[in-house]
């Protein structure tokens, strides 16, 4: 009886660690916001995203179109890339490329980083929720986990 007993507890403990597992990965997924102003007056901005369970990539947002970058090795600064397209980045500079040709360069920073906790990021786009539905409130601090209101 008592080893039957050991072997429950045993895998009890084991399921209890799998699940806090998950929800530490889920907690750690950090979004982080950058606007950057480039030498032709054109904007972009990359949401970059890290956790301890995905890879680091960079979400590029320039006029409609949208890039989903991994993070690739580089001898300096950090760099995303999809194979075709590029971000590059040293310091607060940095340039985009697509197909070897660049095509935005000399960006830097234009507005204050902006971090982003997972959970205004339901579907997952690496855009504020409150921004499709026109609920934005500049009294929100969006890094801060959001409160679940229930009904």
């Amino acid at each position: 009886m008592p080893a039957r007993n050991t072997s429950l507890l045993v895998i009890t403990f084991l399921l209890i660690s799998c699940d806090s597992a998950d929800v530490v990965h889920e907690a750690t997924e950090q979004f982080v916001s950058t606007e950057y102003l480039c030498e032709n007056k054109e904007s972009l901005s990359v949401v970059f995203s890290s956790s301890e369970a995905h890879p680091v990539y960079a979400k590029i947002n320039h006029k409609n179109s949208s890039y989903n970058l991994k993070r690739v090795p580089a001898a300096s600064g950090e760099k995303y890339s999809d194979g075709i397209n590029t971000w590059w980045t040293k310091g607060e500079a940095g340039f985009f490329e697509t197909d070897n040709v660049i095509v935005l360069k000399n960006c830097s920073i234009n507005k204050p980083i902006k971090r982003m906790h997972p959970s205004w990021d339901i579907n997952n786009d690496s855009i504020n929720d409150c921004e499709s539905d026109g609920s934005c409130d500049h009294t929100i601090d969006y890094s801060q986990p959001r409160k679940i209101l229930s009904k």
